[in-house]
């Protein structure tokens, strides 16, 4: 019912979720760029490809491959245990889960995240864009501020999330956004 935060240097604060250990102390040799939940702990993805696992089952990383990008998100296969990291570029990597695609090659201002859904996961842009893949969700577009994340929804959608505090929904319910004192 909680959930964690992360750091560039890899620590982890928990908040109403148990705390499973963080890199405190041990800094990466690049920036943390995601945290992931998984049946039983959580995983933390650096831009340089490296992946740490804390109480869940490690399956690899991409230390030392050619990226091409940096890493920007992870996301936990719910029904394989195993993740998906993706780049700037678009590039999903897959680790003891199935791969169903990237928008690598196409023309991104940048991808900032990946979640998982029930069935796949989605990618999102910084111009927000969302690209799902083997997923129910449609593809979608936010338009204003440029889009920070993405989360998945239980039931299979998404919601991305903008540097101004919108928050759209695709196939997932609208609870509210942030107001900035800007107004967005």
């Amino acid at each position: 019912g909680g959930y964690w935060l992360t750091t560039a240097a890899g620590n982890v604060v928990a908040f109403h979720a148990p705390w499973f250990g963080s890199l405190a102390g041990h800094p990466p040799p690049s920036p943390v760029t995601g945290i992931t939940a998984t049946a039983t702990g959580y995983l933390l993805a650096t831009a340089a490809g490296g992946v740490y696992a804390f109480h869940t089952a490690y399956h690899g990383s991409a230390s030392g491959a050619d990226l091409l990008a940096p890493v920007t998100g992870i996301a936990a296969d719910p029904t394989t245990g195993g993740y998906w990291l993706t780049t700037a570029a678009g590039n999903v990597v897959a680790f003891h889960a199935p791969w169903f695609g990237s928008p690598a090659g196409r023309s991104l201002s940048g991808v900032v995240g990946i979640a998982a859904t029930r069935s796949g996961y989605v990618v999102a842009t910084a111009s927000g864009k969302a690209y799902p893949f083997h997923t129910p969700s449609q593809p979608g577009t936010v338009p204003g501020p440029s889009v920070v994340g993405v989360a998945a929804d239980r039931t299979g959608g998404f919601w991305l999330v903008s540097a101004g505090g919108g928050v759209a929904g695709f196939g997932a319910p609208f609870y509210g956004r942030v107001r900035t004192p800007a107004g967005d």
